[in-house]
């Protein structure tokens, strides 16, 4: 199964790097110096202790480079959905699905409008990641996970499929046959938390100021 990791950020490096560890056949799409470095030196993926170092891998700003593939892992931000989807056009084929790793609850039906319905699998991430140099992903080692699911709420071969792939990785891969309502679940759980970040900042800044 050939996999593109649209966004090779936090997330997308995270994923799309400990796949590409176990053998799996992943490129990476990115930007900037963050490309310039994969392309040069390879992707490093740290974790608290360990480390997986990604050489040589496949990196590019030109989905066409990649060609159609089975599996997008799809990594942007909300903001970026619509340009990044007309962006990987190039690498849908009959039989592409393309899984949304976003936050928010909108992003696979805003997805499905620039790619077309049937493509797009819903996906909630679990994991903290972030770019800590160009060609550098830092990570908690706690044991991510990727919860995953059609839209329509079945259990589709292709979907299992990937799963399969996923088993070998040090991440989980969980299937649910109810995918909005995991989507859900996070918002409100990333939702909870901003407020409770945002609660304790004017709690101390207002007991400072006392």
């Amino acid at each position: 199964m050939k996999i593109a990791v649209m966004g090779t950020g936090g997330m997308g490096g995270y994923y799309g790097g400990l796949l590409r560890s176990v053998g799996a056949d992943v490129s990476f799409i990115a930007r900037g110096e963050h490309l310039k470095a994969l392309k040069q030196d390879g992707l490093l993926l740290k974790g608290e202790g360990e480390e997986i170092y990604l050489e040589p891998i496949m990196a590019t700003d030109q989905p066409s480079k990649i060609g159609e593939v089975d599996v997008v892992l799809f990594c942007v931000k909300l903001y970026d959905i619509e340009t990044a989807a007309e962006v990987i056009k190039p690498l849908l084929g009959d039989n592409t699905m393309v899984i949304s790793v976003l936050n928010g609850v909108d992003g696979p039906q805003r997805l499905e409008r620039i790619i077309g319905l049937g493509r797009v699998i819903g996906g909630a991430a679990y994991a903290s990641a972030h770019i800590e140099a160009p060609g550098t992903i830092k990570y908690k080692s706690t044991g991510g996970r990727l919860k995953i699911g059609e839209l329509s709420g079945e259990i589709s071969e292709r979907i299992d499929t990937f799963r399969t792939i996923c088993e070998p990785a040090s991440f989980e891969c969980e299937v649910t046959e109810n995918i909005v309502g995991a989507l859900w679940d996070k918002y409100i759980l990333l939702e909870t938390n901003a407020g409770c970040r945002d609660f304790r900042h004017r709690f101390v800044r207002v007991n400072f100021r006392e």
